[in-house]
């Protein structure tokens, strides 16, 4: 072969000069071929052959060392199958495999825009996580406060219905409406107490309103009230129903931040649902032995039962309930949005029993005044918290009646 010519069956490069004549689809011996590797063979020295992985370069189907990869899911730290996002820990960077994000914003917008689920690293997220919180945080309160007023507008027909039959409905339906939007994530304890919260809303909307219908001696209590709400104006009714619709929603709330922050049952969630059991069962249990004692005596106060031991043992059962609610948020409400949001519902409803607890003694002291039993019963009884000395909370009037 002359000097300068390329050998037919050699796919070196041309201008190389083979010392023998190499065999189809080999290289020569000691030489690099530069070009195209023979089919179906990778020429060891060429990292452009086909088939070759190119240190730093991802091959479809194969991760490179360190890299994880959707082609391959044995890779620690490989994303979800799909993702085409490849992350690399040691730099926190991102890559795209059509392209590289300058910004971490940019690759969050393109990974929940496109609904990809991926692990991002903490330390480059945490304002983005905290934006999507706080919008998921104002749509799910935004939803139980629209329940809430939905339900509890029949106060507008009697403004006591917006703390009474309102009241029960809303928090039954708050409950209905938590176990739907979360259908999917809610776990054994917060279901519960989404049952918890229908059982209660029921029960005491159904009590009040038989009672209303059936009891002719709570009628005459309500005859005056129902001209009273006759004659309020427009603007104290949509007041009142604004505060109770929002009110009933910071409530019901531990329950809304657990099921948005994903959260599922630990010890506080436990006892926080068994606590809202005992209250839901004290309550019932309350209210059943009144309407008990009405149907024999219908004039005179309650004093068998549980209310040998306290005077409002159905507000009892309801700051139990609320409580029991509070605390199933330890360990879940994460920020001081959720922690007022929680903490202002449970000091609001407690102000609404001790407040309720001096209304009935006002109304009961100008029913039952003048009977020496009811006079030795205020005074021996405690009014709202058992075995606590408080027996009168009708000289605090800060206490709205």
């Amino acid at each position: 072969m002359d000097p300068g010519n390329t050998d037919p069956g050699n796919p070196a490069a041309p201008g190389k000069v083979n010392s023998g004549k190499a065999a189809p689809g080999k290289a020569a011996p000691g030489k690099v071929n530069s070009g195209k590797a023979a089919p179906g063979k990778v020429d060891p020295g060429n990292p452009a052959a086909p088939g070759k992985v190119d240190p730093g370069k991802a091959d479809p189907g194969k991760a490179a060392p360190g890299k994880a990869y959707p082609g391959n899911p044995a890779t620690p730290g490989n994303p979800a199958p799909g993702n085409l996002v490849v992350f690399e820990p040691r730099r926190h960077r991102r890559r795209v495999l059509n392209g590289e994000f300058a910004f971490a914003e940019k690759v969050l917008l393109f990974i929940f825009s496109a609904n990809i689920h991926c692990r991002v690293p903490e330390q480059d997220s945490v304002s983005a996580r905290r934006h999507v919180d706080m919008e998921e945080i104002m749509q799910g309160f935004g939803i139980v406060f629209l329940t809430a007023l939905i339900f509890c507008a029949c106060g507008f027909y009697m403004y006591i219905y917006f703390f009474s039959l309102g009241y029960g409905f809303s928090i039954a339906a708050i409950g209905a409406v938590l176990l739907f939007m979360f259908r999917g994530t809610v776990s054994a304890g917060t279901a519960a107490q989404c049952l918890l919260f229908i059982i209660y809303g029921l029960r005491l909307g159904g009590y009040l309103l038989i009672r209303d219908l059936r009891s002719s001696s709570y009628r005459k209590v309500l005859d005056p009230e129902l001209k009273r709400s006759r004659a309020m104006g427009i603007v104290p009714k949509l007041s009142i129903w604004i505060s109770c619709a929002l009110l009933y929603t910071l409530q019901t709330s531990p329950v809304l931040f657990r099921l948005q922050n994903g959260d599922g049952t630990n010890p506080a969630l436990t006892a926080g649902a068994v606590i809202m059991f005992l209250g839901v069962v004290i309550e019932t249990l309350a209210d059943y032995q009144k309407s008990q004692a009405k149907k024999i005596r219908p004039y005179r106060f309650v004093d068998t039962g549980l209310y040998r031991i306290v005077r409002c043992p159905n507000y009892f059962g309801e700051i139990l309930l609320w409580t029991g609610v509070l605390i199933s948020g330890i360990g879940s409400l994460h920020g001081i949005v959720q922690w007022t949001c929680a903490v202002a519902g449970f000091l609001l409803i407690i102000y609404v029993m001790f407040s309720g607890a001096r209304r009935l003694e006002l109304r009961q002291d100008k029913s039952y005044g003048k009977d020496p039993e009811y006079q030795k019963y205020i005074a021996t009884v405690p009014i709202i918290l058992p075995f606590i000395p408080l027996y009168s909370v009708k000289k605090y009037k800060f206490l709205v009646a």
